[in-house]
């Protein structure tokens, strides 16, 4: 069904699956950000901003070329769009969206899913408003919003069928104690990326979108020996990447799911609490870390193995986070200790201030840091007035040339990895660094860095620190571009750009923290510095071309039809003259 309204394309199409349920189905569309699952031609769909579930949400898609009559040979070129979640209402089953950016040919598109019960299934209904596309007729476009719903009701049939027919999900609880004077907490679990920490046999946690504390949040984690019982060959890496999906610091609870990994799951969700224990009559305080799950039956593991290896789990990280609080307040009590005896030296509850004659009270306006919880946690800013960010973010892109621009970098190579793909990993050495940002030629100095995540179209990346002897234990940052439009409105950013350097890392040895971030913030504007300057002698050198073209005809023709022939012939009698002054 569909009509054009006032230069609107309005249109409506249909697809009713016998079997699913109405609620069955729902959730397909509710996950927003996989869209690649079910739409013929999406390649990938990922999220951009927001929050899942929420209006507002962003997700970017991508697929090959898509033709009007589907019948064109497909190029190497990417089609893409950004859309953003604008209504959804989990009692109706229904959602709007609509399309914010694109390189499809829309000008505006709107567009509204709904889940229908009927008697013996439901209904898909996919309604749409959108100004006429660039070389799409209506009725081709009509035809291929009805096809593609179509296969994605088989799909979603299928799928729905599937998990009906499978063996009900399991779900458990495993609970562990910690005693003693561990009061409750989330900082060893709200570190969602550092699992590896208290997790056993866990080798590498690793951010692979970067959403800090926020659902979305999304980590890989990778082990040679995940499962205790020798179910896996200790040779072959196991992995999963796991997406935050709910945290709540304020109750002390998380949940995640399991997005891909190679351990046979299917689905598989987690939330993890941690609930405080205080029994003073009996003495006794501490917390209790609680984790339930629901998860499809696994591959070569029955419930109670699966359960029994949650348990051991969640034993040792208890252990270990409540061996970890007791370090802590061990170190504290014996810089309380010292304090005493140490002037230079100021503690207080929740905050410490090193006092230093020779040292400034002002931090710099362009930089923020903070101690949080064990960790460093600084952003560094500068403005570039000369150069916008599409011309200043591919020096960040070549991400293995970075000593053209960081001082003191005397090499930065590719050592693996596929340039402007995350998990390339580059190599860079420099002269020594001390804490007063001195210079020492005797030792050289150097660091892996992985990329772990790129965004050319938000102008981002984030890597992180593999291997160095410079005293980093961890160590990511996420460097953005961004524009700078003055508040006119037009946000091409021709005032400029701002790059923005962020980072969380342990404490380094030898560095007080407000001297790293010294060092980090002159690191960052002596790069603005030469990346200014690199803009600006490129536009004055860079050659400029003016041209004109003419054409006259002696006999009238249509201009349409023109183009049909330019630029190696023309209709008869034309005569055409081509100028061009550099």
């Amino acid at each position: 069904m569909t009509e054009e309204t006032q230069g609107k394309w309005e249109g409506k199409a249909t697809a009713e699956l016998k079997g699913p349920t109405a609620d069955q189905v729902w959730p397909f569309f509710e996950d927003f950000c996989n869209l690649q699952k079910w739409f013929p031609g999406v390649d990938t769909c990922y999220q951009v901003e927001g929050e899942p579930g929420q209006p507002g949400l962003v997700r970017y898609c991508s697929s090959s070329t898509i033709s009007s009559d589907r019948s064109q040979e497909e190029t190497d070129q990417v089609k893409w769009a950004k859309e953003k979640l604008v209504t959804i209402d989990r009692i109706e089953r229904c959602l709007s969206y609509e399309i914010l950016e694109n390189n499809v040919g829309f000008k505006s598109y709107v567009a509204t899913i709904k889940v229908l019960p009927i008697n013996d299934g439901c209904k898909i209904e996919w309604s749409y408003t959108a100004d006429p596309i660039e070389g799409w007729p209506v009725e081709d476009f009509n035809s291929y919003i009805s096809s593609s719903l179509q296969f994605m009701g088989q799909k979603m049939e299928q799928a729905a069928l599937s998990g009906r027919n499978s063996t009900n999900q399991m779900e458990g609880k495993s609970i562990a104690e910690l005693r003693g004077n561990s009061r409750p907490n989330m900082v060893s679990l709200g570190d969602f990326c550092n699992i590896n920490k208290w997790f056993p046999s866990l080798d590498l946690c690793n951010q692979v979108v970067v959403s800090w504390g926020k659902p979305g949040l999304t980590r890989y984690c990778a082990s040679k020996t995940l499962s205790t019982y020798g179910c896996h060959d200790e040779g072959e890496v196991r992995w999963a990447k796991e997406r935050l999906l709910m945290t709540n610091p304020a109750e002390k609870c998380l949940s995640y799911e399991v997005l891909e990994n190679n351990l046979g799951f299917k689905s598989y969700m987690a939330t993890v609490k941690v609930l405080e224990i205080s029994e003073p009559d009996a003495g006794a305080n501490g917390c209790k870390i609680e984790w339930s799950f629901i998860v499809d039956p696994v591959e070569g593991w029955t419930f109670e193995d699966f359960m029994s290896f949650i348990n051991f789990c969640l034993q040792s990280m208890g252990k270990n986070m409540e061996q970890d609080v007791l370090n802590s307040q061990g170190r504290k009590e014996k810089n309380l200790k010292l304090s005493a005896d140490e002037n230079s030296l100021s503690i207080k509850i929740g905050q410490v201030a090193i006092n230093d004659p020779h040292r400034s009270q002002h931090s710099s306006p362009s930089i923020m840091a903070e101690e949080a919880q064990g960790k460093w946690e600084g952003k560094a800013t500068v403005e570039l007035k000369g150069a916008t960010a599409d011309q200043v973010w591919p020096f960040f892109e070549d991400f293995c040339n970075l000593q053209k621009w960081l001082p003191l970098v005397d090499s930065c190579h590719r050592v693996e990895g596929e340039l402007g793909q995350p998990g390339l990993v580059r190599l860079c050495k420099f002269s020594k660094v001390s804490s007063d940002g001195s210079h020492e030629e005797t030792e050289i100095k150097w660091a892996k860095e992985k990329l772990i995540m790129i965004d050319p179209n938000e102008r981002c990346l984030s890597y992180e620190i593999l291997e160095n002897n410079v005293g980093f234990k961890s160590y990511v940052a996420t460097i953005k571009v961004l524009p700078i439009n003055d508040g006119d409105g037009d946000g091409d950013g021709h005032h400029g750009c701002e790059i923005e350097w962020s980072f969380i890392t342990d404490p380094i040895e030898g560095w007080p923290l407000e001297d790293f971030n010294s060092y980090i913030n002159s690191s960052l504007q002596f790069m603005g510095q030469e990346m200014e300057q690199a803009v600006l002698s490129r536009q004055k050198t860079e050659p400029r071309w003016e041209g004109k073209a003419m054409v006259e005809l002696n006999q009238a023709c249509c201009l349409c039809s023109l183009f049909k022939w330019l630029p190696a012939q023309c209709s008869i009698g034309s005569e055409v003259s081509w100028a061009i002054e550099k």
